[in-house]
């Protein structure tokens, strides 16, 4: 029996971006389904997840654990889930930008729309380990709390 060839740079980007492609397609499957705690899970245990901003959830979260400690109860508020939509998707081997839109949801200051989201992953083994959220300045300065 013959060695196995080594993958030329063609095969090898191929098989990255196939194994990207596959966690984005679960990512965008959970989001619009409203299924945020399962997106989170997808974050290697010492991930970093950032959301920009200057609101009561921007910042940097550490691994899933940290963002089901710190973030979820911020979002504990929502009586509606927001109803996500993806518009682009981009892939470069092993990183990604999604651009999306929500609207729909309710929360305890009323209603949630947010017409521009940006997500950037980067894979890494089974999960994402650093994962960054972009919105319009409006969203991030009020996505929970109400206040400016």
């Amino acid at each position: 029996m013959g060695e196995s060839q080594p993958l030329s740079r063609d095969d090898e980007r191929d098989r990255v971006e196939a194994k990207t492609r596959a966690l984005v397609e679960r990512f965008v499957e959970l989001d619009v389904a409203g299924r945020f705690e399962d997106c989170y899970r997808m974050l290697n245990p010492d991930a970093r997840y950032t959301i920009i901003g200057e609101s009561p959830v921007s910042g940097t979260y550490h691994g899933p654990d940290d963002v089901f400690a710190r973030l979820a109860p911020l979002l504990a508020h929502f009586t509606i889930r927001p109803q996500m939509r993806f518009s682009e998707i981009m892939i470069d081997r092993d990183r990604a930008f999604l651009r999306a839109s929500s609207s729909g949801g309710a929360g305890r200051f009323g209603p949630y729309a947010q017409p521009q989201y940006g997500f950037y992953l980067r894979v890494e083994g089974p999960a994402w380990p650093s994962s960054s959220n972009f919105s319009t300045r409006c969203r991030s300065r009020r996505p929970c709390s109400g206040r400016h």
